[in-house]
């Protein structure tokens, strides 16, 4: 099963940016979005949540993290 979620960054919901990005194979660019993308047991942690999936991408400008695979939302 594959699965989806676009959510808005930890900084739009608990006022923090990711204590923890972590995962097999990180990625990023240093362009308009500064994106980072995380493959293989790719995880974001904060204070407060928890995102773990097969690939995330988080865009640091605007804080949007893009999580597919196997994903969950703690």
């Amino acid at each position: 099963m594959i699965s989806w979620a676009a959510l808005r960054g930890a900084r739009g919901r608990a006022g923090e940016t990711p204590q923890t990005l972590s995962a097999d194979t990180v990625t990023s660019t240093f362009g308009d979005t500064g994106e980072v993308v995380m493959k293989g047991n790719a995880i974001a942690r904060g204070e407060n949540y928890l995102l773990t999936a097969d690939l995330v991408r988080h865009e640091n400008k605007t804080e949007i993290f893009i999580a597919e695979g196997q994903v969950v939302f703690t």
